[in-house]
């Protein structure tokens, strides 16, 4: 059996605040259901952005302080651009810098409280952790 792909569903206690937080970082709605009602609040969605997906559900509070139980970490071509383009529009929780294990790397946290690390290989041979 061949796997596709892994896509993260992160529960959160606002799905329409975020999906306007990760347009910031160019995601689009793909699919989404709505709840019943006058408003039709989004309850869930599927984003993406070129190859990266991600869902988001409703069904959670936001932790207090830094959470952790899930960090999404990009891949990216260019992690400076990167860098360069988010950093006035969202929390940076670590700047750009270059780690032991072959990477560079900057951390943002999203409206929920998740990081989400963007990282490029400094080298071909080196692997994300």
């Amino acid at each position: 059996m061949t796997w596709q792909a892994m896509v993260p569903m992160l529960n959160v206690p606002d799905v329409e605040r975020t999906i306007e937080w990760y347009d910031r970082l160019g995601f689009k709605v793909a699919k989404a259901t709505r709840g019943a009602g006058l408003e039709r609040r989004a309850n869930w969605a599927w984003l993406t952005r070129g190859d990266v997906h991600l869902m988001v559900n409703a069904g959670d509070t936001t932790a207090a302080g830094q959470r952790q139980e899930v960090q999404l970490y990009i891949l990216t071509e260019d992690v400076d651009a990167e860098y360069e383009q988010l950093k006035d529009k969202v929390t940076i929780l670590a700047n750009l810098a270059e780690t032991f294990y072959g990477m560079k790397e900057f951390i943002v946290e999203d409206i929920n409280g998740f990081s989400i690390c963007f990282g490029q290989r400094l080298h071909a041979e080196s692997r994300a952790a």
